[in-house]
């Protein structure tokens, strides 16, 4: 495949063919950062998609962190957000469609 080529992961993830060969593919939003930073990421760092979709590699959706203990702790606090959302009547689980939905 032709450097510059991309594929989505299962996960829902853009990679992207950096070099010949077939481990040489990179993260399009690890790519991004490191562009916008100027440099390679470290090795603990972790770059997150902020409104949570995973394609979505614009740098204004995406936030460095700078180890995991960091991207764990702001994952949950959207979690906790949800459930804030939920106990409050904002939002509630439609179980005929299987969705959250946020009501008016």
């Amino acid at each position: 495949m032709a450097i510059g080529t991309k594929r989505r992961t299962h996960g829902g993830y853009i990679l992207v063919k950096v070099a010949y060969g077939n481990k040489n593919w990179r993260p399009e939003h690890v790519l991004i950062m490191e562009e916008a930073i100027g440099r390679r990421l470290r090795r603990a760092e972790q770059v997150h998609h902020i409104n949570g979709i995973k394609d979505d590699n614009g740098i204004e959706n995406l936030h460095l962190f700078p180890d995991t203990k960091t991207h764990i702790a702001a994952e949950r606090s959207c979690a906790d957000v949800v459930r804030e959302f939920l106990h409050s009547g904002q939002v509630s689980f439609n179980r005929e469609s299987g969705i959250y939905q946020r009501l008016l």
